[in-house]
């Protein structure tokens, strides 16, 4: 009966239950959505990882970038030059010596771009440097090898030709070594940081055109760009044109990213905390054996904050003499010491004992104050050194100075090494090796220095002395200079009064006064020279200048016109008439400075030397009464104090400049003729430095005329600059050691 109402229904065919067939498409449909969702989701995350892959050239350019070139071939072919422009340089293979040298001349420069649309390129100084050095090594030896064939040529000795021996040949020539006369008057391609610095160092705005791949420069230089990972491509000239590779393209790697570059920099004005730091002060103990005295004699030092910095024992150094043609009595006072080289010793107790040493193999401990300038008596006539009181390991107070004030105050010799100081202690004064002081540093401490004679012009030692520096009040010598040619001339005499200008009462007020001055006060000529001289007070130099030019502005022309009269050969440029930094009147102010090089100032001296030799007259003297502006003044020149022979210059400092020093003594050769030793330190570190080593220079200059040495195989003021020049003075030194 089913069967038939079914077919009665549905005819012949079978026809399941509609609730059964519509389970089948269910499952069929739900599998369907679940494919269709996880393609969505493969599609939204391709998409998303395609979105970030897709290049945003701002962004991914912001950072640090860095390129590298090789500049060998370019610094041989510069150096090659240079050596050809010399008789017989063509003989030398100068690429040879390039080659050999097994190491590369790089030239590394940055470039830093920043979220708020600005760029810097900065050149890697560090870099530069080591790649100097390299270029200066292999051109030094270039020219050594030139300067051996112009010997041999010139029929000389084999022995002359060794490269050691002319290199020697070239400090005694030019008065400094051959690596630094090449830093100094080589290539420009080798010659110092500052120029690759001016040419590379670029500072501005930058701006991106996604459409066409293009960097704007500015306003008119562009590049096209390829940006691929951490490699960025440049093509087009624009950011520089000085690049050895740039004609097609450069290519730059990236050091920091996004997040390094945007930390920091920030846009507009921002201010940081000034973090100083300082190393902790610290004293090295140290028994030394000296040579002269017993056996297994000690003399206590205390290297003072460094190593080798050595401050020695006057007690031990009195013990160790005691017996000898240098035998002395020393008493050690509360404030200061006397010595008196024909008295005897007298031992307190302590002396010439050594330093406990400690499990770890170290001496010490030892209680000594600070450093500061002592008072020596010294065979009855005052000197100044910079020095410490301590006590001695039997509870004695000593007095520690350093070694080559002792070795100066005593002209002496000593030398310490592998912890061992050898005293000379025959009657014999110091002798100053200077190519041997030189060679172990001395100019390293300080931006320029020249040792030389002003009565002749002869220069005997040097270092960087073309180099214009900041001078600070050393200024004060032009400005003497300037108003000794108004004596001259008439238009005002030493014994005019001079009214005080409102100006220089208002500089007698601030930070760097040193003498109270009045609006209206009268003074006169001679007192306000003595106090610029002496005590080196710069208002004094200003209400001179005004009274001598009517306005400082106008003696400041004065000034640049004298300079000019005496032909000096550097760069130049005076400020005021004092030395003082003087800031800019603009919203990002700059601190200028009166600047010269240590080769016109020794013109300017050996000008006022010759022409106004009563300039020592006021310089020499160590105190002097200003009745009139009702002080008392002191000399800032210890050189005054410690070199007998000494008439001054001038001193001056301030930050930039550092401590500078223009000494000069007075001496009479054998035959009656009167010479003016000068020594000009510009940019020492401080007093320990400048006035020690002016002294060592002085006594070197003094030592050369005594001898007559020095001055037959010195080179004179006009000294040379280039190859040939150099090999000239180099064969006029041989042509006097070879007696032709």
């Amino acid at each position: 009966m089913y069967e038939a109402e079914n077919q009665g229904r549905y005819g012949n065919y079978y026809k399941p239950p509609r609730r059964k067939k519509r389970k089948k498409k269910s499952k069929t449909a739900g599998l369907a959505i679940a494919f269709l969702i996880i393609v969505c989701g493969l599609l939204i995350c391709t998409c998303l990882l395609l979105y970030t892959r897709i290049p945003r050239p701002r962004k991914d350019l912001i950072g640090t970038w860095e390129f590298t070139e090789d500049v060998k071939e370019n610094a041989a072919s510069a150096a090659s030059v240079w050596i050809n422009s010399a008789i017989l340089g063509d003989n030398v293979n100068v690429y040879d010596y390039f080659d050999k040298s097994n190491e590369s001349i790089l030239i590394g420069t940055k470039l830093t771009l920043y979220n708020n649309g600005t760029y810097e390129l900065t050149v890697d100084e560090k870099l530069y440097n080591k790649s100097q050095n390299a270029s200066v090594t292999a051109l030094r030896r270039s020219l050594c090898e030139l300067i051996s064939l112009r010997i041999k040529a010139a029929g000389y000795d084999e022995a002359y030709t060794e490269e050691t021996v002319v290199e020697g040949l070239i400090n005694e020539a030019a008065g400094i070594s051959a690596g630094d006369f090449i830093k100094l008057h080589g290539p420009r391609m080798i010659t110092g940081f500052d120029e690759l610095k001016e040419e590379r160092e670029k500072r501005g705005h930058f701006s991106l055109d996604p459409s066409n791949s293009t960097i704007k420069w500015g306003n008119d230089r562009y590049d096209s760009f390829v940006l691929n990972g951490d490699m960025l491509y440049l093509n087009g000239g624009g950011l520089c044109d000085f690049a050895a590779s740039y004609d097609s393209d450069l290519i730059m790697h990236r050091i920091h990213d996004a997040s390094q570059a945007e930390s920091s920099k920030t846009s507009g004005l921002s201010f940081r905390p000034v973090i100083r730091a300082s190393a902790a002060e610290h004293r090295i103990s140290e028994n030394l054996v000296a040579t002269a005295g017993g056996p297994n004699t000690i003399i206590k030092a205390i290297n003072y904050e460094y190593a080798n910095n050595r401050y020695i024992s006057l007690r031990d150094l009195a013990g160790a003499l005691s017996g000898t043609a240098r035998e002395f009595g020393l008493s050690v006072l509360d404030s200061s010491a006397e010595i008196d080289t024909n008295g005897d010793f007298c031992p307190v107790g302590g002396e010439n004992e050594p330093f406990p040493v400690n499990d770890d193999g170290e001496t010490g401990p030892v209680t000594t104050n600070d450093l500061k300038s002592v008072s020596i008596i010294f065979n009855g006539r005052e000197n100044k050194y910079y020095a410490f009181f301590g006590i001695n390991t039997s509870g004695k107070r000593d007095l520690y100075m350093n070694v080559t004030d002792v070795a100066i105050m005593f002209d002496m010799n000593i030398d310490v090494s592998d912890g061992k100081i050898k005293i000379d202690a025959s009657t014999r004064g110091l002798d100053i090796n200077m190519e041997e002081l030189s060679g172990n540093g001395l100019f390293v401490e300080m931006k320029s220095a020249l040792a030389g004679d002003a009565s002749t012009g002869t220069v005997y030692a040097g270092n960087l002395e073309a180099t214009p520096v900041a001078i600070a009040s050393t200024t004060k010598l032009m400005t003497y200079a300037v108003i000794m040619d108004a004596v001259t001339s008439g238009e005002i005499s030493m014994d005019n009064p001079v009214l005080i200008s409102a100006n220089a009462a208002k500089l007698s007020q601030g930070r760097d006064r040193m003498i109270p001055m009045e609006t209206g006060q009268e003074t006169n000529v001679t007192e306000l020279m003595q106090a610029m001289l002496i005590a080196s007070s710069n208002e004094s130099a200003l209400a001179l200048a005004e009274y001598v030019a009517g306005s400082e502005a106008s003696f400041i022309q004065k000034m640049n016109r004298k300079a000019v009269e005496l032909g000096f050969q550097d760069e130049y440029r005076f400020n005021n008439c004092n030395g003082l930094p003087v800031y800019t009147d603009d919203f990002s102010t700059v601190k200028l400075q009166n600047i010269m090089s240590a080769r016109d100032m020794f013109k300017l001296v050996s000008y006022i030397l010759k022409v106004y030799p009563g300039i020592t007259d006021i310089t020499s003297m160590k105190t002097a009464a200003l009745p009139t502006l009702k002080m008392d003044i002191k000399s800032t020149n210890t050189l005054l104090y410690n070199l007998p022979d000494a008439v001054g210059l001038k001193t001056g400092t301030t930050d930039m400049a550092g401590a500078c020093v223009v000494g000069a003594s007075k001496i009479e050769d054998a035959s009656g003729n009167i010479h003016y030793p000068v020594a000009i330190v510009l940019g020492a570190e401080n007093n320990t430095v400048r006035f020690p080593t002016a002294t060592l220079m002085l006594k070197y200059v003094q030592q050369c005329i005594e001898s007559g040495e020095g001055a037959e195989n010195s080179v004179t003021a006009v000294k040379p600059e280039d190859a040939e020049s150099l090999i000239a003075a180099v064969l006029k030194v041989l042509e006097k050691k070879a007696g032709k």
